[in-house]
């Protein structure tokens, strides 16, 4: 038999065994982000490739292809406003977070994508499994239990303290730091105080905004919709955009709750960059800078003084400099210095002449660099970026640069400084080492849960005893347990 038909058999029959397991998944991620938007399209795909039947609910959506159907959600990140929480306290973020969280849901609860999802709720299309983004869009979690089927969260943004709420994971103030504070573990004392007050005034706003999310639910799908907080209390298992282990704090997770950081993250493919840029990094001998603000936080947002030193100090570089900016002309621009609208990050970062990586400090960039061994030099605007910022610093591989606080001075010492001092890269190739020393990919590994979860209708099993417990009952057992143990101290001193 011929080897070239040998092998179409071959392929033939595994692609007819995947079939025969094939199982229809309905997946909702509403968060309006482009980037956590391409975290789950690598999911998303990877099961569609597995053979399963994808139909994705999401903003940002990717190409149809063989095993996946997208449907846009409308209702997108504003640009305006973004650099302005660069401005605001602790206090004032998290109102303005919730704030926008509630307008954002608003439009999404009318959109066609909402629509057709609740006409597939009141269908007879059955799914073997619901994947749903635990960030925003609780709304959409209302009917779910129309679908009858398990439901399995995930969530690229692991600052959230619901995350770890809903599944009765620890997130113990003392220890975990909140999202829009720029603090490291271990805290001082006030720090600890500080970040326990933020935890439960953020908590008291999430109430609070489940609330409007709750009657915005009743007033577009009827108010025999469940409600959300029952629904999201009833998660049988949870894969998180933390970890690995060593690189982001350790937490003692229960059977049902996987961590997944760097699911995105894969080794450098060179094809995947314009020709014209690959020439343009092949080419630095000296080196190169990558910088890039993310896709919420765009470089075109920057005050035009901003960008007028910033090219000043990298036109005095022997290195060469790509930037991520979102206009096709920047005037002013020196030589060394390359601009393009989009490019295909890791392949920039695991490039071998990658000697810094300026960002903003979003938590899938970090990560990125982190994988591909890239010192950093962060600058910070809202969200889990300030801690991650601090991370860096922590970690030694890079500098935090406020924005608040910047200069053209404090620019071009901050980077002098990274590329010239060797232990920035020594430590970041140190923790590249750590992220990639595992068992199996995150990615692979996130697939294997979802077919898991599939295999056996759910994941009841795996949850932590006491998960049946409400918060009163859980305080009584904790009562009558330090009661005994006082007791039994006292026995013991007689």
């Amino acid at each position: 038999m011929p080897r070239k038909f040998l092998s179409r058999v071959v392929v033939f029959i595994l692609f007819a065994s995947f079939g025969a397991d094939a199982s229809k998944i309905l997946a909702i991620t509403p968060l309006p982000s482009p980037s956590h938007g391409l975290w789950y399209r690598i999911l998303l795909e990877a099961l569609a490739e597995k053979g399963h039947q994808v139909t994705a609910f999401m903003p940002y959506i990717g190409k149809n292809k063989t095993g996946i159907s997208y449907f846009e959600i409308e209702g997108i990140f504003p640009d305006e406003g973004v650099l302005e929480l660069t401005n605001l306290g602790p206090k004032e973020h998290v109102e303005a977070i919730w704030e926008y969280a509630t307008a954002i849901g608003a439009l999404q609860i009318e959109s066609s994508a909402a629509k057709k999802l609740q006409e597939l709720s009141e269908s007879d299309e059955k799914f073997d499994l619901i994947i749903f983004e635990l960030c925003y869009g609780e709304h959409f979690a209302s009917l779910f239990p129309r679908f009858r089927a398990p439901i399995f969260a995930i969530n690229a943004y692991a600052d959230g303290f619901w995350n770890w709420d809903f599944l009765d994971v620890d997130n113990h103030p003392s220890v975990y730091v909140q999202s829009v504070l720029s603090y490291v573990s271990p805290m001082s004392f006030f720090e600890r105080v500080a970040n326990f007050l933020t935890l439960y005034y953020d908590k008291y706003h999430y109430g609070q905004y489940l609330k409007r999310q709750q009657a915005h639910a009743y007033a577009k799908f009827g108010t025999d919709v469940a409600k959300i907080e029952d629904v999201l209390y009833s998660l049988e298992f949870m894969i998180i955009n933390s970890g690995p282990p060593g690189v982001d704090p350790g937490r003692i997770l229960p059977p049902n709750v996987k961590e997944v950081g760097c699911l995105q993250c894969r080794p450098v493919n060179p094809e995947n960059l314009q020709k014209e840029v690959r020439e343009f990094l092949d080419g630095a001998n000296d080196g190169f800078i990558f910088f890039s603000l993310g896709t919420n936080v765009k470089s075109i947002m920057l005050p035009q003084e901003v960008i007028d030193g910033i090219l000043k100090v990298f036109s005095k570089l022997k290195l060469k400099v790509v930037w991520k900016f979102e206009n096709d002309d920047l005037p002013g621009k020196p030589k060394n210095v390359m601009i393009n609208k989009w490019l295909s990050q890791q392949d920039v970062l695991g490039h071998t002449n990658a000697r810094l990586f300026i960002t903003h400090g979003g938590r899938l960039s970090a990560q990125e660099a982190t994988y591909h061994g890239t010192p950093m030099l962060a600058i910070p605007f809202m969200l889990d970026q300030h801690k991650n910022a601090e991370t860096v610093v922590k970690a030694g591989v890079g500098l935090k640069l406020g924005f608040l606080q910047y200069t053209k001075e404090k620019f071009e010492w901050s980077i002098h400084e990274v590329l010239n001092n060797p232990r920035y890269k020594e430590n970041a190739q140190t923790r590249s080492a750590i992220a990639k020393d595992r068992i199996t990919t995150p990615l692979e590994e996130a697939v294997f849960w979802v077919e898991y979860m599939i295999r056996h209708n759910g994941t009841k099993h795996l949850r932590p005893a006491g998960h049946h417990l409400n918060s009163v009952e859980q305080s009584q057992v904790h009562f009558l347990i330090l009661s005994e143990q006082i007791q039994e101290l006292g026995v013991a001193r007689l």
